[in-house]
């Protein structure tokens, strides 16, 4: 059945119009929110959490997809753990930061992102604007890191790293645009 849609008149035409003819059904519109491999939630990154042990990630996983690393930040050398993405291995590796506690096991304490398919359930991830952060989980605070310039939602428990190019130095959360672009995600 052909369906009309009501359109503007100002007498001499119909009140409906018929929509152009199409030439079959109309495809579905692409789902943002990502598989649960690559979903984004609070302390979590797919099947990683935060709190994991170094033994239980690399249960986890095979051998081949995990490399270990060290990272220096602050002056202060830490332990971590690359991970390849099975599914895309040309994407960029997810960063494990891991703490090695003296009183026990090494656990994962942060994870970076800058993989794009690993997104919130809302669709927000590595590409999306700011803007669109801050609408689904406010932000806290913008602030200069080691890992650049972040945006911090403390109720997602998670920064947004953002492409600060042709940016001044924002010293508030107003200052930057909402088109300015996410390149990275640390959970915390």
């Amino acid at each position: 059945p052909t369906t009309r849609t009501p359109v503007a008149s100002g007498g001499a035409e119909p009140p409906f119009a018929t929509p152009p003819a199409t030439t079959g059904p109309a495809a579905p519109p692409p789902s943002t929110a990502p598989d649960s491999l690559h979903l984004l939630s609070p302390g979590r990154a797919g099947r990683l959490r935060l709190g994991m042990t170094e033994a239980e990630i690399r249960a986890l996983y095979p051998a081949d997809q995990l490399r270990a690393t060290t990272r220096t930040q602050e002056g202060m050398t830490s332990p971590g753990l690359l991970l390849t993405d099975a599914q895309h291995p040309e994407a960029a590796p997810l960063e494990l930061e891991l703490e090695a506690r003296p009183d026990g096991p090494t656990r994962l304490w942060r994870i970076r992102v800058t993989d794009p398919n690993y997104r919130t359930a809302a669709g927000i991830g590595v590409g999306s604007p700011v803007g669109a952060a801050r609408q689904q989980y406010g932000l806290s605070a913008v602030e200069r890191t080691n890992a650049g310039l972040v945006a911090v939602s403390k109720a997602a428990r998670m920064s947004w790293v953002l492409d600060d190019t042709g940016l001044a130095a924002p010293s508030r959360l107003a200052q930057v645009p909402p088109a300015t672009r996410i390149t990275g995600v640390l959970l915390f």
